[in-house]
């Protein structure tokens, strides 16, 4: 028995005619609906015989769904002025609703699979609670193809997509965004679930027939050749267009094969207007360097936000060799956390029977405050920290823990090194975050007890101070935590490139694309490298900083690195198509994730 009850609720009208996405973004909510109701207004196409078997399916599943069939307001001048009648049959779909919660996505917006857990713990936090009506979401806003996104003024940031029934909302407008009785905005949690937004990316042709369509929504009926709306059914290059380092939604990965238009924005002519592009250009630098948006306008009222850290859980892979000292002043840090959503990983290359008495006299420990302890062995036959990584890597159960935290066990971490590491992956898309350490000297290494295990203790200063006086430790300037992401950007601290093994955080997700650590590394140096060059391939968002997730590397003798492993990573940076090693974490080829999707209706319906 659920929790609550969700229906998922949306209009769509010459689905196929217009090469809406409307059924992938159907397949992205099946798994949270409790209840579907479709309208779909009297057009030329069969999007009236696809949306019912789609729903015949829903209904196979035993999930309730109906379809109003509408002829959508044509005549009536009063509903079609500015896209009300989008509205009007939005409210139509929404008023035959019965979920506790109430979901809308138009035709050309998906979820991400990986997102959907997030999005209904959000909705299970906040059902009691009265200060919350509805959640407003972010939005990845595609443009001209799959691989770019519109990231400026130009486009929202945010809407409202899902709500309580009993706020009373109403959908507003041209159907983008709704609010409560009397035009009230709505109280609204933010929550890090994107919405894919595809509305601008189908073949220019059909781009042209939909904007044209979408003017006799808001102006007088208008032809094929000259558009209400001008000619921007046309791609062109303008301020705000990136190219999108992230991954799409499954479902939404055949219709991408089969994209059958070509269209390259950074070869496309650059389109300026001095009295609106500037503004952008200045608004954006201010959102970029302060996170805030100058004069957004904003159709709802934002109370509270949806804490990702709530649902997103860390595994903590530490490994280590035969060096007990150091690894339990690193256990010691980890006990310290203020943040609890992590477990740990030992990876244990081979060490003797002593790390193994150690790290029992620490799991009840963790265990006190909710965080398991894992212990991974295997025979010591050299240097493989690959092979033992991988072990660890295969056993971290990703509907539990989204990211995997990565540390060497000669290293100490800053009380907040967790929490730094998971507040990085809020951001939609598989993300890899390389942080950085500061490399303590000898003598001060050597003095190191668990009372100082504190950076800002007078004690631990010091004596820091004094290390780095005598030439010993190393990057002072880490030890300094900047929390603002501005202040870090501002200072030059937000421009970390590569990864260091000892300090970095990857989505369970990536790690998996990737096939994890390449166990062809058997000597030191190179298999960090080598996975960083594989994730960066693989389009993941790559993030680096300093001054976040501080960490201490303790003094001990240095290994000199394989040169031929350096070599070939320095070739291996030059590619673009390494994205999986064949000998990783899984040496058999991926196995394929089912999700409803378009192509489980290809054999009922002809397109």
């Amino acid at each position: 028995m659920t929790d609550f009850k969700l229906s998922v609720f949306t209009i769509i009208r010459n689905g196929l005619q217009f090469d809406y996405p409307f059924l992938e973004s159907f397949a992205s909510a099946a798994p949270l609906a409790d209840e579907w109701v479709i309208n779909v207004g009297a057009g030329d196409d069969a999007t009236e015989q696809v949306v019912s078997t789609f729903l015949e399916h829903e209904r196979k599943r035993g999930i309730p769904s109906q379809i109003i069939r509408s002829d959508w307001q044509w005549s009536d001048p009063a509903k079609r002025k500015g896209g009300q009648i989008l509205a009007h049959e939005t409210n139509r779909a929404l008023d035959a609703c019965t979920g506790d919660w109430c979901l809308y996505l138009q035709a050309d917006e998906v979820i991400h699979e990986r997102d959907l857990p997030h999005l209904r713990s959000a909705m299970k936090a906040y059902l009691n609670n009265d200060d919350v009506e509805g959640l407003v979401f972010p939005y990845i806003h595609f443009y001209g193809n799959y691989g770019t996104i519109q990231q400026s003024r130009s486009s929202y940031r945010r809407e409202v997509r899902a709500f309580k029934r009993s706020s009373q909302a109403r959908s507003v407008g041209d159907a983008q965004s709704f609010r409560g009785p009397d035009s009230r905005k709505l109280r609204v949690a933010l929550v890090s679930t994107p919405i894919y937004h595809y509305g601008w990316v189908r073949h220019p042709v059909a781009m042209r027939e939909k904007t044209a369509f979408m003017d006799t929504l808001y102006h007088a009926d208008s032809t094929l050749s000259a558009p209400a709306s001008g000619d921007n059914y046309q791609y062109r290059r303008f301020w705000g267009l990136k190219t999108f380092m992230g991954t799409h939604p499954q479902v939404m990965h055949a219709r991408i094969a089969s994209k059958n238009w070509d269209w390259n924005w950074k070869q496309a002519p650059w389109i300026w207007s001095w009295k609106s592009d500037l503004k952008k250009v200045l608004s954006d630098g201010i959102e970029k360097t302060t996170g805030w948006r100058p004069f957004e306008y904003r159709a709802y009222r934002r109370v509270a936000t949806f804490d990702a850290r709530e649902t997103k859980r860390a595994a903590v892979v530490v490994t280590t060799y035969n060096d007990t000292r150091s690894l339990s002043l690193c256990l010691e840090s980890l006990l310290r956390q203020r943040d609890a959503h992590f477990d740990i990983f030992v990876a244990d290359d081979g060490s003797t029977a002593a790390t193994q008495v150690l790290l029992d006299a620490y799991r009840f420990q963790f265990q006190q405050r909710g965080s398991l302890l894992t212990h991974v062995w295997h025979e010591d036959q050299g240097y493989r920290k690959s092979v033992i990584n991988n072990k660890v890597f295969s056993r971290i159960n990703r509907a539990v823990h989204s990211v995997v935290v990565c540390i060497d066990g000669d290293t100490w971490v800053h009380p907040l090194f967790v929490a730094d590491h998971l507040r990085q992956h809020t951001d939609p898309g598989p993300t890899l975050f390389m942080g950085r350490r500061i490399d303590l000297g000898l003598q001060l290494s050597r003095q190191l007890r668990p009372r100082l295990l504190s950076p800002m203790s007078p004690n631990f200063l010091w004596k820091l101070w004094k290390s780095v006086s005598a030439g010993e430790t190393r990057h002072l300037h880490r030890n300094m935590r900047l929390s603002p992401r501005w202040l870090r950007r501002l200072l030059g601290r937000d421009r970390v490139s590569d990864i260091l093994g000892s300090n970095f955080s990857i989505s369970t997700e990536l790690l998996r694309d990737i096939n994890g650590y390449n166990e062809e590394f058997q000597s030191y140096w190179g298999e960090d490298g080598d996975l960083f060059v594989r994730a960066r391939n693989r389009g993941a968002c790559l993030k680096g900083s300093k001054a976040v997730a501080v960490q201490f590397h303790i003094d001990h003798p240095r290994r000199e690195p394989t040169p031929e492993h350096q070599e070939r990573y320095f070739q291996l940076l030059k590619t673009s198509d390494y994205v999986r090693c064949a000998q990783g974490m899984n040496h058999a080829p991926p196995h394929k994730i089912e999700i409803l999707g378009r192509s489980s209706f290809e054999d009922q319906i002809h397109f």
